[in-house]
């Protein structure tokens, strides 16, 4: 039976040991991402529902339900982009740990799914140069904001404003 020298040996048992961990945090780092639009989805139906009732208190004249229903929405819309924030922060953490762990000299043969992301990533037209990490934490919630601020602007004093 042949016996591999004991370098061979430790150098494979190294690389087995980076691997466990490459692959542990990549299912941390898919654990966040998959919470993220989970929370995503709860916040953005949730919006959703209180737009449709917050206008419906507001045209039946119901001044401080519906003033009360304006300005609670407005921090949760606030809450939801700090939410997204630290989600994005904490994704990205854990997506340069995963650069690092394939930076290490212990690999037999590199992965480079993450660092050659950019090289892989298919290039988009110009419409969509802005990143999908800021449509997402920026641009809908910012949406919803806005429609909360209309909505404030349009029936404050009980009536549309002509």
């Amino acid at each position: 039976m042949d016996k591999l020298p004991q370098t061979d040996f430790a150098s494979r048992r190294t690389e087995d040991t980076v691997v466990q961990l490459y692959w542990a945090v990549l299912e941390t780092w898919g654990t966040q991402v998959d919470s993220y639009w989970t929370r995503t989805n709860y916040f953005a139906a949730f919006e959703i529902a209180a737009i449709a009732g917050t206008w419906v208190l507001l045209g039946e004249k119901n001044l401080m339900l519906g003033h009360l229903c304006l300005l609670l929405a407005l921090v949760l819309t606030a809450s939801w982009i700090f939410s997204n924030l630290k989600s994005h922060a904490y994704v990205e953490y854990w997506w340069n740990v995963l650069k690092e762990i394939e930076a290490r000299e212990e690999w037999v043969r590199k992965p480079d799914y993450v660092s050659k992301y950019e090289d892989r990533k298919r290039k988009s037209p110009a419409l969509l140069k802005l990143s999908y990490s800021n449509f997402t934490n920026w641009l809908v919630p910012l949406f919803f904001f806005v429609v909360w601020l209309a909505l404030l602007c349009v029936y404050w004093k009980g009536t549309p404003q002509r």
